[in-house]
């Protein structure tokens, strides 16, 4: 009896591998088929991410290059009650921000914002963006700067900070010939 349960055992447990898991073979075939497409898709937009975002950060790189050129005309001239706006290439993630200094008797910082990076947007971890500084002009005239330093607020001025000056040319709304 021992012999006939153990020999009914071990049909039982050799029966499912003989069989196969119920499942036709065309059904695993695509299921398999679906799988592999599916993975060569993941791959190939892993890809087209990853040239996008080394791209991103070209253009972000470039445009911080850009940034280190002196103000072009639009910016150094501006008239009384006129605001305009300094983006400078930030990374708040590192502790570092742009400290921001002026004489406030001829601007008024209008407001501070930060946007964020294109790589940033698509989710890269560390990456950075733009702070938009946007002044409003307080007098009829005049010349002033304006400077950003480039540091972690809580550290003492360093050698090693990066510094901009902009230059402000402010000039009357109108200007009449006697």
């Amino acid at each position: 009896m021992k012999k006939i349960i153990g020999i009914l055992l071990m049909v039982v447990m050799v029966l499912p591998l003989l069989l196969g898991c119920g499942i036709p073979q065309e059904e695993h075939d695509a299921v398999l088929a679906e799988r592999d497409a599916a993975q060569a898709e993941l791959t190939e937009a892993e890809e087209k991410l990853a040239e996008a975002l080394a791209y991103a950060e070209f253009l972000e790189l470039a445009y911080a290059e850009f940034l280190d050129i002196p103000l072009y005309e639009a910016w150094l001239r501006v008239e009384v009650d006129q605001e305009f706006v300094i983006p400078v290439v930030s990374n708040p993630t590192t502790g570092y921000g742009w400290q921001v200094s002026y004489a406030e008797t001829m601007l008024e910082l209008v407001d501070k914002t930060y946007e964020l990076g294109v790589a940033a947007r698509q989710g890269v971890v560390g990456a950075g963006g733009t702070e938009l500084f946007r002044f409003r002009v307080l007098v009829e005239m005049g010349q002033t700067e304006i400077t950003l330093v480039y540091k972690r607020p809580w550290e003492e001025p360093s050698p090693q900070d990066v510094i901009k000056v902009f230059t402000i040319n402010i000039v009357p709304t109108e200007i009449t010939v006697t």
